[in-house]
Parts: structure tokens; sequence; C-alpha cells
């Protein structure tokens, strides 16, 4: 007999909606019904599961013996398998960064060879002025000079301020 007079047997548990096969119903929360209906007695069945999760290329020392009972040698094999995974990792960071180191050379054999080029197009455009000024046509000398400097200080100006500008805006 319980508490309240009733014999347990005759009870019949209640037990809380489950909604998930996953929930475990709290015990304490199970009430008991004093209806002497015997025949429909309702079951509780608990039920556990244990998951273990494993990061990496290398299982469990536990689960690396389970694979040497299954597969001849599975262990050694997991492990060169893991090992040539890591060496293909290293040496696929290693081709990206030569590349990348790559990339930023020619970049600036780029920004070399145009300023050589303007700096050569600026002492021809200097020499034509020059020249224009000694043969008595100092107009179009004055106009030479101002396109050039104009075209060299616009180019400067788009070479420095553009990508400080665009750094900013990303």
């Amino acid at each position: 007999m319980n508490s309240t007079g009733h014999n347990i047997e005759d009870l019949n548990p209640v037990s809380p909606s489950i909604d998930n096969t996953s929930q475990i119903p709290d015990l304490d929360n199970i009430s008991y019904t004093g209806d002497s209906d015997v025949g429909n007695v309702q079951q509780i069945v608990f039920s556990a599961s244990k998951t273990e999760i494993s990061t990496g290329p290398i299982p469990h020392p536990d689960l690396l013996k389970g694979y040497n009972d299954v597969i001849p040698n599975g262990a050694e094999r997991i492990m060169r398998m893991a090992e040539k995974e890591q060496e293909n990792r290293f040496l696929e960071r290693k081709e990206i960064r030569e590349t990348n180191k790559k990339i930023a050379f020619d970049k600036l054999e780029y920004l070399r060879r145009g300023q050589l080029m303007g700096f050569g197009l600026a002492l021809i455009m200097l020499g034509l002025a020059t020249l224009f000024v000694f043969t008595g046509h100092e107009g179009i000398a004055y106009m030479v000079f101002s396109v050039g400097a104009v075209s060299l200080v616009g180019l400067f100006l788009q070479v420095f301020i553009s990508p400080k500008s665009k750094q900013k805006t990303d």
C-alpha cells in the first residue's frame, strides 16, 4: 500500500505527454490514478543512448582497436591515411602561399613598369616642351607641358587616393 491507501499494483501510471522519444519523463511528475482497471496498465519504457563525437582525421583509440579486429592492420591503415591527408593539406597551403606571393610580386612588377613608362613619358613631354620653347613656339610648349603635368598629377592621384578609398568602403 502507498500513502493514499491504494495498492501500487492496482494503480495505473499516467505519464506526462511525451512528444519526442528521446525525452525522458521526469519520474517525480508521474501521478497514479486510483482506477482499479488492472487490464489497462501502461508500461513506461526508458531508453538511453550514448554518442561519442570525434573531430579530426584520427578516431578515438578504442575505435582504432575495433578497426584492427575487423580489418587486418586497420589502425595502421587509418593512421597512414591521416598522415597522408595532413601532408597533402600542408602542401596545398604551401602552394596557396607561393601563388599569393607570385601574384603580389607580379602586381609590384606591373606598378614598377607603369612608373617607368610614366617617367619616360614625362621626360619626353618635358623635352618636347623645351624644344618648342627654343623654336619660338611658347604657346605650344605651355600646352604640351600643361597636358603632361596634369596627366601625371591625375595618374598619381588615381594611384595613391583610389586604393585608400576602396579599402575604406570594403
